[in-house]
């Protein structure tokens, strides 16, 4: 049943949105009845997951059921942003093997400034050219603010595949409206590509919050906090994560000042 069933829904269907094991429910720790720390699980960050979801779920336990629904209600969110990633990238699977690795700590870094919203673009151009390297992608970003100032710019970064428009997204390192991501959109859609919107959590919940009556375009907003979790699954060059840094400022022309502070988070 595992393997002849489960294993080839979820990649056709679920873009490996359950793990992507080869063998579902027969290793640990979905072999254990139920979650104690006493479960055999390995040191380091396994050992973190056990226990945070252990208190989580404890949590959640001593919760009014209204309470209890927002947190599944985020979860499915977030598990709505894999898939949106999945669709619009065509992607059968974003996610790869756990790995120990403190590479991406620079990113977390750099994304903890704003700098005009040049430190989420950095990092959005860092992560989803990790994200999707084996595609055969073209990222362009653009200087914020700028997105269409020429025939050439559609959307905040600009993403090809082979000569062809794919992906146009706009980067939002502050709350907005639908007017602000409207016309980026309209364009994107005019050049047969897929629209995305990078954001922060914060600035997402309140766009969810503020404007109830355009969900429509809730499932292209992504928060950064998304990727960087995806990416940190990653076997990370670190040489790579830095020549990506370096890149994407040079071409957004960030000031002197910005490209220094951006370079000191890798020290």
């Amino acid at each position: 049943m595992c393997h002849k069933v489960l294993v080839p829904f979820e990649r056709m269907h679920m873009q490996n949105r359950l793990g992507g094991s080869n063998e579902p429910f027969l290793n640990k720790p979905a072999r254990f009845t139920e979650l104690t720390l006493d479960n055999a699980v390995r040191r380091g960050k396994d050992r973190l997951v056990l226990e945070t979801l252990i208190d989580l779920l404890s949590y959640l336990d001593s919760l009014e059921l209204a309470e209890v629904s927002k947190y599944f209600t985020y979860a499915l969110r977030v598990v709505k942003s894999i898939e949106t990633l999945g669709d619009i990238f065509h992607s059968a699977s974003i996610v790869s093997d756990v790995h120990e690795t403190y590479f991406l700590d620079p990113i977390a870094k750099i994304l903890e400034s704003n700098n005009e919203g040049q430190n989420l673009t950095v990092g959005t151009y860092v992560l989803l050219n990790l994200l999707f390297e084996s595609r055969n992608l073209v990222f362009n970003p653009h200087k914020l603010n700028q997105s269409g100032a020429s025939s050439k710019e559609i959307a905040d970064l600009d993403i090809f595949e082979n000569d062809k428009y794919l992906i146009g997204v706009e980067i939002k390192d502050k709350r907005f409206t639908p007017a602000d991501i409207d016309h980026a959109h309209r364009k994107t859609i005019s050049q047969s590509g897929k629209f995305l919107v990078v954001t922060r959590e914060k600035f997402r919940l309140a766009f969810l919050m503020d404007f109830p009556d355009r969900q429509e375009l809730a499932a292209y907003i992504i928060p950064v906090e998304l990727l960087l979790s995806l990416a940190g699954t990653l076997q990370v060059d670190p040489i790579r994560v830095k020549a990506l840094v370096s890149t994407c400022a040079d071409e957004i022309n960030v000031s002197l000042s910005v490209a220094k502070s951006l370079m000191s988070a890798f020290n």
